[in-house]
């Protein structure tokens, strides 16, 4: 007997597997194998259930852009959290665990070389500081000392940029403390950031306790800009160079903190 589709077991064959795409064993191999299905086998876009993605690097989380799309956001740096921010595709970004970026308590003693020397280096993640972001750093100087006629340069730089410096070149003969302090505001552009330099080093050490008010130090205050992506991760940190060798040239930095201040 001829199995015509019209007949009852043409129409069981046709269900259990032997009429093409129309049959059960059909179906089967369509949902395995086409990238419109429900199935396996293939890369299988979210809005079917899988993630539209072949490959990962460590640390990679999924993030949802639009009801059918999950994007990959790459691991943070060091300490950073996730921070909700609703200008971005997938609504979250990695930045800053708190508003301190970087401390030290170590005593840096500076003197008797003429070489350019890091006082400190940190690396900023481009979410701290971005378009509308704010850094602080104070470093309190807990001895500084000079030689007629000599001077330190500190400057600040940002992305290998010199976006500020300051000579320190008072006439004294007494030991002075007091603090430096930079404040780096990004100007609302991913270009252009503005830096405030301030040298308050004012106060004249009588012993190891106490500071007297002293008119013969340095009240320095000077501005600088830089062009730089800011909302890239940048290395910044302060310099210090003295003007000649000799072992008279002296400070000494006893804390710093850098932090965000907005």
């Amino acid at each position: 007997m001829h199995n015509t589709v019209s007949s009852a077991l043409g129409q069981v064959e046709a269900v259990i597997g032997r009429d093409g795409n129309n049959s059960v064993a059909g179906t089967l191999i369509y949902q395995i194998r086409s990238a419109d299905s429900d199935g396996g086998g293939h890369i299988q876009t979210a809005n079917k259930g899988g993630t539209g993605q072949t490959t990962y690097n460590k640390g990679d989380i999924l993030s949802a852009s639009s009801s059918s799309v999950l994007a990959k956001l790459a691991v943070g740096l060091d300490g950073q959290v996730l921070v909700a921010d609703s200008s971005v595709a997938s609504g979250v970004k990695w930045g800053a665990s708190g508003n301190r970026l970087y401390t030290s308590a170590s005593v840096i003693t500076y003197n008797n070389s003429v070489e350019e020397t890091s006082l400190f280096s940190v690396s900023i993640p481009g979410s701290t500081l971005g378009t509308l972001g704010a850094i602080r750093t104070t470093l309190d100087v807990g001895h500084f000392q000079q030689a007629g006629g000599s001077s330190i340069l500190i400057r600040v730089n940002y992305a290998g940029n010199a976006i500020s410096s300051v000579l320190l070149n008072p006439q004294i003969s007494n030991v002075l403390v007091g603090k430096i302090e930079h404040t780096m505001v990004a100007n609302n552009a991913t270009n252009a950031q503005r830096g405030v330099l301030l040298a308050d080093i004012n106060k004249q050490r009588v012993d190891a306790q106490e500071a007297a008010p002293s008119v013969l130090g340095i009240w320095a205050y000077i501005t600088g800009t830089t062009s730089v992506n800011s909302s890239a991760n940048n290395v910044y940190g302060i310099t210090a160079r003295n003007s000649r060798n000799d072992a008279a040239e002296r400070i000494d930095i006893t804390q710093i903190i850098v932090e965000k201040i907005t």
